[in-house]
């Protein structure tokens, strides 16, 4: 008896796993899914819970609500076959004695009828988490982020945090961005993203198309770049500096730079040129910032309608035997004492 126990439940399982390699799309959009209506952007505890086994079965339950408002207190339950092929899944079922069958074409990483869809109720895989964590601008009708794009930091421990800016009545975009810490799943190709509003508990969900998450709202993730490591050279070359002309002797009224390693600089001059052509003697500081690599400073000013005495702006000095020069022009490092 036992033995012929045990052959039955090792047919079925042959018979099963046959038909999962006969047809593989039975396998792979097998899970558990909300039935939505189209309108319904999010499950809540009357809505359908639909399960699709790799035999080709299917059950659901859920709790439906009256004209009333009012919810079954008893869960309705439905059964019945289903078929996939390449981005469809059809149901089929008898309802009052006649048979009925429904198709879903995927689209936009969501499965849609005529007036349904199925929304994937996520088993997250550790494998997909730790694959697809990182931080993420989440982009709309937008090549480029900007300073109104919403941020997206998924850890590998399943956390979110999501980073919203603030932005006042007059549109105005507060430092401080709005964070709200959170959950994350996701599998292969798929990440669904937890969050509430309105206290209610909402995901958003991104299918991986073209190498691209996007989901059904024309919402797409994109990389935030990791920052550039710190430039060393900004510390080394920092210092204060007279600029010099070769063969001609040093004063303290030859122009001035401060190089601080924060990236910014103030540019002393001693001379400049009146509207009416005449020369002040009262100094004039311009700040702008400096970016230095490997043997180079350059420097960046807004001149605006800055005049001066000199000629052209002279920005780029690279390294020359120990001096940083343009030309005939060079930068000479002063030694500040201390007071």
């Amino acid at each position: 008896m036992r033995s012929t126990h045990a052959f039955v439940i090792a047919l079925l399982v042959l018979l099963i796993t046959e038909a999962s390699a006969q047809n593989p799309f039975l396998k792979k959009y097998s899970g558990s899914y909300y039935l939505l209506p189209f309108g319904v952007d999010y499950p809540n505890e009357s809505s359908e819970k639909i399960i699709f086994t790799p035999d080709g079965k299917w059950t659901s339950t859920s709790r439906p609500v009256d004209d009333n408002g009012v919810m079954a207190k008893l869960p309705v339950k439905k059964s019945g076959s289903w078929k996939a092929t390449e981005g469809i899944i059809q149901i089929s079922y008898n309802e009052k004695g006649k048979p009925v069958s429904i198709d879903f074409m995927l689209d936009a990483g969501l499965f849609m009828s005529t007036n349904t869809y199925l929304q994937k109720i996520l088993i997250t895989d550790p494998v997909y988490v730790s694959k697809y964590a990182g931080s993420y601008y989440v982009l709309r009708d937008q090549d480029k982020p900007t300073a109104i794009t919403t941020k997206l930091f998924l850890t590998k421990d399943g956390k979110c945090v999501i980073a919203t800016p603030n932005i006042d009545d007059n549109g105005v975009v507060s430092s401080a961005p709005r964070k709200e810490v959170s959950t994350w799943k996701a599998r292969e190709g798929l990440i669904q993203v937890y969050y509430k509003e309105d206290d209610r508990e909402k995901v958003m969900e991104f299918t991986l198309s073209d190498n691209v998450f996007q989901d059904r709202h024309y919402q797409s993730l994109k990389k935030i770049p990791p920052p550039p490591p710190p430039n060393l050279y900004l510390k080394q070359y920092a210092g204060t500096y007279q600029m010099l002309t070769d063969g001609v002797s040093a004063t303290e009224e030859m122009d001035k730079y401060v190089f601080t390693p924060d990236g910014k600089v103030n540019w002393t001059l001693f001379s400049t040129v009146n509207q009416d052509g005449s020369i002040s003697k009262v100094p004039e500081i311009k700040q702008g910032t400096w970016i230095p690599s490997l043997g180079l400073i350059r420097m960046f000013f807004d001149i605006g309608d800055f005049d001066m005495s000199s000629g052209d702006l002279m920005t780029d000095f690279r390294l020359e035997n120990g001096v940083f020069r343009n030309g005939k022009i060079y930068l000479k490092k002063v030694d500040v004492k201390k007071k």
